[in-house]
């Protein structure tokens, strides 16, 4: 875990909504850090982007992603 808080494995949202992602690692220098999201779409097809992490969030506890995406 990073000092963001965040690490690989996490399940996380983004503040404004969406699907449940994973974090796949963090990458960048000190006070330029971005994590590396994945999630699915609904048939199935993995998408990730990088994300600043002033705009991801901790999942509900109860929130995994799912490998169909729905």
């Amino acid at each position: 875990m990073s000092e963001s808080g965040f690490g690989p494995g996490d399940i996380v949202r983004l503040r404004s909504g969406g699907p449940a992602m994973t974090v796949a690692r963090l990458d960048g220098a000190r006070g330029d850090v971005k994590a590396c999201c994945i999630w699915f779409e609904a048939r199935g097809r993995p998408h990730f982007y990088y994300l600043e992490l002033c705009t991801i969030e901790p999942a509900a506890a109860d929130a995994e992603p799912d490998p169909k995406g729905r």
